[in-house]
């Protein structure tokens, strides 16, 4: 491999485009590379109908809306249009400009979190491969506005939304600076270790030092995150059964919120994006560990107490 391609491979921040339709010739990993935060859209443009079909196959597709996890329900997610909206109206206080359309993530409580974050983020991973743009919103919209757009049983709450369409084809000044940074993400070392020590001398050095799987571990660290804050930590560690094959443990560092569950469930689903796109050879199941199975991370003591569990891939 070229000194070209690996630094394209382990950069610390990458130039990113708007979306186009080029990037459905993209493979899994360069589209989990190439999705960026949208905040302005060409108001003028309606989404075509061939891309409609697709996001409204994916919401009526009940394995594509259910966490891939025995005893997992379908997530609710409604796809709402501005000019339909009670008074025309679906307000996000100034971040987002121009958008007709946004996606509306529903729970019934915050457990669901991670859940929703693997779904949402999978939809979100279609809308990029179509050429449209979005932008993960946890709390800066007008929920009474959206909330009189839909019908919500006592239980349930929105949880999250995200504009979708045509982007502009430059930023305006509120999104320039809201993506000021966004483009940057911790080192490779600093989020990937080797096995269940915690510790900044024990991290990968790159994607390839990890193997197979190492570009699924790149395409985790390239999730979205609140403030990007990236509070995933992934511990890769040969299965016990066959050291051959390799799990790989999810956790965020607290305190922890259920945005921050949110957005382990976003970076579990771009690592699984990547390896499904392997095939057989690395075929894996996601496990959610309990009690005594709960990996025991080993280094400073102030350091592992901050680190809670989400969930466990495990190669096959």
């Amino acid at each position: 491999m070229g000194a070209n391609e690996s630094s394209e491979i382990d950069p610390n921040k990458r130039e990113r485009s708007i979306p186009t339709l080029e990037l459905a010739k993209k493979s899994a990993s360069e589209l989990c590379f190439a999705r960026m935060s949208i905040r302005s859209y060409d108001e003028s443009k309606s989404i075509d109908s061939t891309a409609m079909d697709a996001i409204q196959m994916f919401l009526k597709d009940p394995i594509k809306m259910t966490f891939p996890k025995e005893g997992s329900k379908a997530q609710r997610i409604e796809l709402l249009c501005k000019d339909e909206a009670v008074k025309g109206k679906l307000g996000t206080y100034g971040i987002i400009s121009g958008a007709k359309y946004f996606l509306v993530g529903i729970t019934e409580s915050e457990a669901s979190s991670l859940e929703m974050g693997f779904v949402f983020e999978r939809l979100v991973l279609l809308c990029t491969s179509l050429g449209l743009g979005t932008c993960w919103i946890g709390g800066t919209f007008n929920k009474s506005q959206f909330k009189a757009n839909l019908t919500l049983n006592e239980h349930e709450q929105i949880f999250a939304v995200s504009p979708v369409g045509y982007p502009l084809d430059k930023e305006k000044l509120i999104g320039r600076a809201f993506a000021s940074g966004h483009n940057k993400r911790k080192p490779f070392n600093q989020i990937c270790f080797k096995g269940l020590n915690y510790d900044e001398n024990n991290g990968f050095e790159s994607p390839e030092s990890v193997g197979p799987i190492g570009i699924a571990l790149e395409a985790a660290r390239w999730s979205p995150s609140a403030i990007n804050s990236q509070p995933w930590r992934l511990f890769v560690q040969p299965n016990k059964d066959d050291s051959s094959k390799s799990s790989v443990h999810f956790f965020i560092v607290g305190p922890s919120d259920h945005y921050q569950i949110n957005d382990c469930g976003i970076a579990l689903s771009n690592f699984t994006y990547v390896t499904e796109s392997f095939g057989d050879d690395k075929r894996g199941e996601i496990r959610i560990l309990t009690g005594e199975d709960v990996p025991a991370i080993q280094g400073d003591p102030e350091k592992t107490k901050k680190l809670i569990y989400c969930a466990s891939w495990v190669e096959l």
